[in-house]
Parts: structure tokens; sequence; C-alpha cells
């Protein structure tokens, strides 16, 4: 049912209103609009005239002077921070006379082409452990193409355990996904109308838990050592065995539940992640800002709409960190006059978007009722959450509470800039950002397959190399400065280093690493070469980073003759690589 009939200066204004938040084509000037997009019709330029179709008593969550509001409606709750409770039937009089007007009356209604209560999930027999089914989280783990073969991290020192909500449908904990030992769970919060039945538990609808799985899932996700904490703002409804969600007042409930949480100990990281969105709502952004203000970091999907983000709540909050969705081309979802693969969707544009995730056609967890545990699926809904899982990285690195401003220069600096192929007029070269998983070892390409990196023969001269070339700790010095490096080797063998430990020096402060002719070191005469092999590693207290393997070749000097045969011989043997080609230049 249609509330508000609006008249617009032309019928190109009408159609593009229509267009935008998805309504039937007007066939003149005219729209007829549901109480939810009071707030956009009252501030659009070109409405010229406003008529109420539903005169009955409707409940909205207003802001503005007291006696200005009590003139067309009567106040029944404060809610605080200049916030009212009110019923009118006087809508349209009401918010020309207050700072910011929000129907409360029945759920809220999310945007989006795959909604928190609508999604789209096609069943998949691909493997969730495979590098098809992570492609998500590979490519996020990857700075440029060619991508990495699988999802590899560097080994960090885990000190805390930041907590992760999780405001959407609910999450099937008992998932296989969720399986993992350090990843700690529970239901955090219900909106009471879903409290206290056989759907309080669980998640009927599906979309909690492909978003969570996307976050914290052992196979699909980013990082398991945190605390996903569920609340539960959509779901079936026993006394009526429908769909039901959120009203106004109850999302800010929920919020607000969060935020005494966090007022209560602020000891630690905490992240909220928001896979949902609604048409700009003065009241909600009040809640998400006070929930930023005290340290919290909240996450927002971008939309799939087409809306500007800047019309939608929470994502159009500047201190958000807003993301929207890529393909498997690095081709923001929705550009379809040259992605190859036409998804019908279109990534919400806005100056507050702030980066890009994988959101098209990415592996999700299901709930266990349905037939597969798996699915493939496509929104910024899944987006949103990639990021959630590097914010609960960032916080398990720091035994402080990470708190939002921090976290979100953190996961901003370490995008990786320009890999996507943009449509300048839809997007500003600002936002081409793609998220990355800073923590990922980029050798383990190298490490996987048993490739070692060969630095030549020790002879009468030293071989100087730079572990630096082999590894990456800049970022690592730009996020955490204060932070020292210590650079070191560490032998394959036992047994080689007890011989050569005293000829491979590492400068502690630099990375650099001197091989010296190993003088002492006498080899048997059937003996022409021996392989010295050793790992380059660079420690800071968070992490502890390492290369492949690299060797030289120890010569036999009675062999001299044949020492390049011998070399070419020996080298056929192993699986090496230059270790100075070791990091060529990236290809795009």
């Amino acid at each position: 049912m249609s509330h508000i009939k609006v008249t617009f200066d032309s019928p190109a204004s009408a159609l593009a209103f229509a267009s935008k938040w998805k309504l039937e084509a007007p066939a003149n000037t005219e729209i007829a609009v549901h109480w939810h997009l009071l707030p956009q019709v009252l501030k659009h330029e070109s409405v010229v005239d406003h008529e109420l179709l539903d005169t009955e008593e409707q409940e909205f969550v207003v802001k503005g002077d007291k006696a200005a509001i009590e003139e067309h409606a009567t106040i029944k709750d404060d809610l605080g921070s200049g916030y009212f409770l009110v019923t009118s039937v006087k809508a349209i009089n009401l918010g020309k006379a207050v700072d910011s007007i929000d129907h409360n009356a029945g759920s809220v209604t999310f945007l989006g082409v795959s909604s928190i209560s609508e999604m789209s999930v096609s069943s998949t027999d691909i493997d969730p452990t495979s590098s098809a089914g992570q492609w998500a989280r590979i490519r996020v783990a990857s700075k440029y193409r060619p991508l990495l073969s699988s999802y590899s991290l560097h080994e960090t020192n885990v000190v805390s355990k930041p907590e992760l909500y999780l405001v959407d449908t609910g999450c099937d904990l008992t998932h296989p996904e969720f399986d993992a030992p350090e990843l700690e769970k529970d239901i955090f919060y219900v909106i009471p109308p879903l409290q206290g039945t056989a759907y309080t538990d669980g998640d009927q609808l599906g979309h909690g838990t492909g978003v969570a799985s996307m976050a914290v899932g052992k196979n699909l996700g980013i990082n398991t050592y945190a605390k996903l904490r569920v609340v539960k703002i959509a779901g079936y409804r026993e006394s009526t065995d429908s769909i039901y969600s959120a009203n106004l007042i109850e999302l800010g409930q929920a919020l607000d539940a969060i935020l005494t949480e966090h007022n209560s100990d602020p000891s630690k990281t905490r992240i909220v992640n928001a896979s949902w969105g609604v048409s700009r709502s003065a009241y909600l952004d009040a809640k998400f800002q006070a929930l930023i203000d005290a340290g919290v970091t909240v996450v927002a999907a971008a939309g799939n709409s087409g809306i500007s983000v800047e019309e939608i709540t929470p994502a159009g909050i500047d201190a958000c960190l807003t993301v929207g969705a890529i393909d498997k081309y690095d081709i923001p979802a929705g550009f379809n006059n040259i992605s190859p693969n036409d998804s019908g969707l279109v990534t919400a544009g806005g100056l507050s978007l702030d980066l890009f995730a994988p959101g098209e056609d990415v592996m999700i967890a299901y709930p266990q009722g349905a037939q597969q545990p798996y699915g493939i699926s496509s929104g910024t809904s899944y987006s949103a959450p990639l990021v959630a899982g590097v914010c609960t990285v960032v916080g398990s690195m720091n035994s402080q509470p990470v708190l939002s401003l921090d976290m979100k220069v953190a996961i901003m600096t370490t995008v990786t800039k320009n890999a996507l192929l943009f449509e300048d007029s839809t997007f500003s070269e600002d936002q081409n950002n793609l998220l990355y998983v800073f923590t990922a070892d980029p050798s383990s390409e190298y490490k996987n397959s048993d490739m070692i990196s060969y630095v030549g023969v020790s002879l009468d001269e030293d071989i100087v190399l730079d572990l630096n070339s082999n590894f990456d700790v800049a970022m690592f010095k730009t996020l955490y400065p204060a932070d020292s490096v210590t650079y070191s080797v560490r032998f394959v063998k036992p047994e080689v280093e007890e011989k050569y430990k005293e000829y491979v020096v590492c400068d502690p402060a630099t990375g650099e690493v001197t091989i010296k002719p190993a003088e002492g070191v006498v080899l048997p005469d059937e003996v022409k070469l021996e392989m010295v092999e050793f790992i380059g590693v660079a420690t800071t207290p968070k992490v502890t980073i390492e290369t492949n393997t690299i060797f030289y070749f120890n010569n036999n000097p009675i062999h001299a003759e044949t020492l390049n045969s011998d070399v070419t011989l020996a080298l056929t043997d192993v699986n090496s690589i230059s270790f100075f080609a070791t990091w060529g230049s990236p290809i795009k």
C-alpha cells in the first residue's frame, strides 16, 4: 500500500526518482510512495507537492523542537539525544517542522537486490576447501595478478581476541564452517519479537550464515581468531509463521545493546558488520555514529541497487568502512557494459564508498537445513564481511583495543591501489582500493611448490644478498612504526648449520646476509658440491615473516675444473629459481 502521493516538477524528475528507488515507472509527474521514503520526498528539490493517501495515525521517530513537534503530533516517548517517538496524522506538516523524521510502524525496508530477507543462492558442487571455492579470500590475499593458488598467511602473534557483531538474520553456529577451535561464538542479542520462540536460535533466512562465513569461516573467511557475536534482527516469528524484520526502534535497541556492552568493557576491539542498508535514517545514523564515537568499527555494505551510498544508512556514514563488490575480473559488480559476466548488479556509488572486495559469484555457507551446506551468491553483503575479517586480524595483533578511527586508517593504509578496472564516470580515482589481507604470505607459492631460491657458488669472494628482496616488511613498519624488526637466518638441516653457521652472517638490523668462503670446511674428495640451505626471517612483536628456502653451493676446490658442469647438473635436480628473480614486477 502506498501512503503519499508526490508531484514532481516534470515527468523526467518523477521517472528519475522512481528509477532510483526501484519504484514502478510513473505515467506522468505523480508517484505514490511508501512511508519509508518520506524523508527523501521532503528534501527532494524536484518535488512541488505532496498529498497524504493514508490519513490513519502513524508512528514516527523525529528530532526537533519539542513545541513544534507537539503542534503536529502526540509524543509517546522521549528516546534521548533529542529524538522522540510520536504519533501523527499530519506526516507532511510534521516532517516540515522537524529536523528529521523516520517512519517506525512495521519492518524497516531493507534495500538491495539480495536483501537480508530475500536472497538468491545457487547450489554448487565446488569444494569449499579448493582454490575455486576460496577465490574471494585468495583475491584479497593477492596484491596483483597472477593470484596466489591458496590462502596463506604469515605467522602472527595473536595477543587479544576481537569481537565481531553480526547484525543480521542470525547464524547457524552449528555449521561446520564455524567449527574452528579458536573461534568463539554466541548469540548476543535477539530483537524482542523473535525472543523465546523456536526460531530464536539459528538462521531461518540464510543471509547471516553466509555473511559470517566470509568473515570468520574456516574455509571461506579471513580469520578465525575472533569471537562471533550474533545480533538477530530478522527471522521467522512463531506466532505468525512468517518473516519478521526489525522496525526502526528495534534496530536502534539492538545497536544500543552493543554500545552498552562496549561501554561496560571498553578493553576489547569490537567490529559491527552491517550487510544491509535502509533509506537514509537520521535516527539510525545517530545510533551508528554513537558506536563509532565510542571506538567500535562499523563495516557497511555499499548496496546492490544502484543508489548512491550517500542515501543509505549505515553505508553513507563517512566514518564507516563502506564496501563495494567486485567480480572475478576485478571489475566493480554491475559494470555490465564491460563485464563479461552480466550479473545484473549495480554497485552503489558515492564518495563515502571506501574500498572494494569480492562479492560476485562467491561461495558462502548456507544453513544446515538446506540441501547443500554451501552455495554461490552475489552482493555487497559478502564483500563487507571480508573487510570485517581483516579488521579482526588487526585487532588480534594488538593488546590494546583498536578504535574505529585507527582501524579505518589501518585498513585503508593497506589496500591495494589501482588494481581494479574502473569506469571513471561512476567512481573517483581515490576509490580504486582493493581490500588486502596484509598478513598474507606472497612467498607461499614457492613454499607450497618447494621452489627454492639459488644465490650462487661460494668461491673466493663474499656473496651478499638482501632479505628484503624476498619479503616485504615495509607495510608493517608503516602500520606499526614503533615496532622494531629483527632479521635472522635459520638453517634447514642441523648438521649443515653446525658446519656453516659462522660463514652465513645476517645483519639483524638491515637484513643483509653475507655468505663468506667456508675456509674451515673440508669436503670429502668424492663430494664436488655441498648444498647449504637456509631461510631468512624477519621478526616484529606482531608477525614473523619467512622467505622460502634459499641455498648456495659450497664447492670442493679439487674439482674446480668441472665446476660449471657440476653446478649445471646439480641445478637440474632441484626445483630452483634465481633469488634475484624471486620478486619480479607484478602483473596486474
